[in-house]
């Protein structure tokens, strides 16, 4: 990734051998940090207007305050930016929700539906363990408890693991006793299970 100021892109790993975490947004996208941001983009601004008649020493005597308001800069916006991504956090979940009988849930109906960029899905559902691995976690666990209340039984296995979006009955009863410790077969409203 890319840090971009007025038009200046900084590799991420540039600005790491400085000590600096650089946000996932450019500097124009930065909410939240207020004078500091405006600052910035002026310091960076007039620099780059400058840069055709500043010496190497000026450059190099003003690189280490225009860094150290750059860090400033970032610190706070990563600081501003976790609300932002807990909603981000909880409207994936809720969506997945929603839709999670949806045989057609991908990454990229996901991302369409709530306005994300596929880079955007993917950093906020790592948490999760990622978007497939959550959207396969849900989906077992309401399999589970479908099964558990007696919702279906053994011979509509076959539609419940086409209808949660599992390619074959056999991926999906791999994945069922990989998860439950039993193939969604043993399932029933007496069934106890730990999970």
């Amino acid at each position: 990734g890319n840090f971009e100021a007025n038009g200046l892109m900084i590799a991420n790993s540039r600005l790491a051998r400085h000590g600096i975490a650089a946000p996932h947004a450019s500097i124009e996208q930065i909410k939240g940090s207020g004078i500091s941001t405006r600052l910035l983009q002026l310091q960076i601004s007039e620099l780059l207007t400058a840069s055709s008649v500043l010496s190497s020493e000026e450059a190099q005597a003003l690189l280490s305050p225009t860094l150290t308001l750059l860090k400033a800069v970032c610190s706070l916006a990563r600081k501003a930016s976790q609300p932002v991504e807990n909603l981000a956090l909880a409207r994936f979940k809720a969506f997945i929700k929603e839709n999670l009988s949806d045989a057609d849930l991908s990454i990229e109906m996901i991302s369409d539906r709530l306005g994300m960029s596929r880079a955007t899905l993917y950093r906020v559902a790592e948490p999760l363990g990622g978007v497939r691995k959550y959207i396969r976690t849900q989906r077992l666990k309401l399999a589970h408890a479908k099964l558990l209340a007696g919702e279906e039984s053994a011979r509509s296995i076959t539609n419940l693991a086409f209808d949660l979006g599992f390619g074959t009955e056999t991926a999906f009863r791999r994945a069922f006793k990989e998860a439950f410790g039993m193939p969604p077969s043993q399932m029933n409203p007496s069934t106890k299970s730990a999970h």
